[in-house]
């Protein structure tokens, strides 16, 4: 999506979203003082009702990436990127579009400190 209407927008661009493995979370919580129990990255099926859906979720949970774009331009971008992820992945037969996510699972206690 690095094409010339918005380029110089995203250039400097620094993604806030952080994606870590399972050796970081459960770290984390140990170092915190729980007891990890079950720590999974879980593979999602996302879906949304169309083309409306997924322009609807890009809206309202991609700003910190849109904001990067100057306002005049966002809905262009939003529109081709939409385009562009129709193209690789179409609707499927009941009209809705997916999206692979993944959830952080996590069962864990923390240790009393008594």
């Amino acid at each position: 999506m690095r094409q010339v209407p918005w380029r110089f927008d995203i250039d400097q661009f620094h993604n806030p979203y952080f994606f870590y493995g399972i050796e970081e979370y459960e770290s984390w919580l140990q170092e915190t003082g729980f007891k990890v129990n079950r720590l999974e990255l879980v593979p999602k099926d996302m879906t949304h009702p169309g083309k409306a859906g997924l322009l609807g979720w890009i809206r309202t949970t991609w700003m910190p990436i849109t904001q990067q774009i100057s306002k005049d331009k966002q809905e262009d971008f939003i529109n081709r990127f939409v385009d562009r992820y129709l193209e690789r992945f179409p609707l499927d037969e009941q009209g809705l579009v997916h999206v692979q996510m993944v959830r952080l699972e996590v069962d864990a206690i923390k240790n009393s400190t008594l």
